[in-house]
């Protein structure tokens, strides 16, 4: 189990749809540990990501979702989430 990737579903039906969208990654502190671009909503409106647990062990983060556009982001998710490996 400990090679296995930790996989984040998001659900998102509020709001307008974008083109492409990010997800910023960030510690219980508040600090950035990660932003990955390349996101697409899902016919079901939502979003998966597969991430490293070296990325994320047990703990609070908490996850923001943007929506991009020419020129820039606008948030359109916040989802603080507590991180447990049985």
């Amino acid at each position: 189990m400990r090679g296995l990737p930790l996989t984040v579903i998001l659900h998102d039906a509020i709001g307008p749809s974008y083109s492409e969208y990010a997800l910023e990654i960030l510690d219980g502190q508040g600090r950035q540990l990660r932003r990955v671009k390349g996101l697409y909503r899902s016919p079901a409106d939502t979003f998966r990501v597969a991430l490293s647990r070296r990325l994320l062990p047990a703990g609070r983060y908490r996850l923001r979702l943007y929506g991009l556009y020419a020129g820039g982001s606008k948030a359109v998710g916040d989802y603080p989430i507590r991180v447990r490996y049985l």
